[in-house]
């Protein structure tokens, strides 16, 4: 991907260009101060999710626990958020 530069100044006096530029055509650019490059501006990456269909293969792939573990777990799990909650007098 090819960038185009820009000076600090024209970046500070037209930044909502270089952002419209940069989300609708893909375009980069990088900031320079004199000829050093102090920053790039460029679109930011996609997310890489799931879809909510693939969750029960999602589910189905993780290890399977036996009913002692899932027990053991339950109770690690309460524990746990016995000791995140706090006293809370009455409002």
């Amino acid at each position: 991907m090819d960038s185009k530069t820009v000076s600090v100044a024209d970046a500070s006096s037209c930044l909502l260009d270089l952002l419209g530029q940069v989300e609708s055509q893909g375009k980069s650019f990088d900031i320079v101060e004199g000829s050093r490059v102090v920053a790039r501006l460029s679109p930011a990456a996609q997310a890489q999710g799931a879809a909510l269909s693939k969750l029960n293969l999602v589910l189905q792939s993780l290890p399977q626990l036996d009913r002692n573990q899932a027990e053991a777990f339950a109770h690690e799990v309460k524990a746990r958020l016995r000791a995140l909650r706090t006293d809370v007098g009455d409002w």
